[in-house]
């Protein structure tokens, strides 16, 4: 992150690199562009946009919210992150999500959620495996059809996190002292798997009756929905009836293993039957 700068968005001409931005990170047309108006709107209600920029002051990232209530309580919604592409693995996504996590403490605010697309792996391990979240609610198709290059023409269902960000699993993840399990460790001590590959294609189990589980998704659903549309709306389904079931018994997602295997990656979510008290501890698996 050499040369990188950031700072809150204030001014509209700010916020209208944004726009361009958004265009840029997900290949969207004009019709689906947070507009700069928009966005003015959300910081006059009490939200927050912060900018990344590099050494010749250009836009190379974002992060924005708003205020909600949920359960009588204040809480901010982030509904967008955003990065240039060629800065993606660069933690400037990472460091936009703690100035996020400031500026909410200093509102008094202790929740933070967004939605992302739980086949994206990437976002999985920002997500559980630097931030701390943890998840219990899964929407089906609840943007509709998103019309830009990466979500056109499949389901836009997605994962709600709950990012408390004054929780010891928060704070123990942030600060290195909690690391993200392997799924392999945990099926290989009695943890079950969510999903098995019957004939190529991914089949969500009936039963499982192990504290933990393990709900793998492909290693790179992009590439999958390229080279193989067809399979990889399988793994849409498959997901959609593992997460259902699994949150309705109980179960909540507090963590994401990211191995590598055979060249690739080997993705999977953890799911632990446990209270919110629990999942929010810290505690190793």
């Amino acid at each position: 992150m050499h040369g990188i700068t950031f700072r809150r968005l204030i001014k509209a001409e700010e916020l209208r690199k944004v726009e361009g931005l958004q265009k840029e990170v997900w290949g969207m047309v004009d019709v689906e562009v947070v507009p700069t108006h928009m966005l003015m709107g959300i910081l006059i209600a009490g939200g927050v946009a912060i900018g990344a920029f590099d050494e010749d002051g250009n836009m190379v990232g974002f992060v924005f919210g708003l205020p909600g209530v949920r359960d009588g309580k204040l809480i901010h919604h982030s509904h967008m992150l955003g990065v240039k592409p060629e800065l993606r693995h660069s933690g400037v996504g990472y460091r936009l999500k703690l100035l996020q996590r400031e500026a909410a403490m200093e509102q008094g605010v202790e929740f933070v959620e967004w939605t992302f697309d739980p086949l994206q792996g990437a976002n999985a391990k920002l997500n559980f495996a630097k931030l701390g979240v943890i998840s219990r609610t899964y929407f089906r198709d609840v943007y509709g059809e998103i019309r830009d290059s990466i979500n056109i023409g499949y389901p836009s269902d997605r994962l709600l996190v709950e990012w408390w960000v004054k929780s010891p699993r928060v704070v123990k993840r942030i600060s290195g002292e909690l690391r993200p399990p392997i799924a392999s460790i945990l099926l290989s001590r009695g943890g079950e798997t969510a999903i098995e590959t019957v004939g190529g294609k991914p089949v969500a189990k009936k039963t499982v009756s192990s504290r933990v589980v393990v709900l793998p998704i492909p290693g790179d659903i992009n590439r999958l929905r390229r080279d193989h549309p067809e399979l990889a709306s399988e793994w849409r389904m498959a997901t959609r009836e593992a997460f259902e079931r699994l949150f309705s018994l109980g179960y909540i997602a507090v963590d994401f293993s990211s191995e590598l295997y055979e060249g690739g990656r080997r993705n999977a979510y953890i799911l632990l039957k446990a209270t919110l008290d629990e999942a929010l501890s810290g505690r190793n698996l």
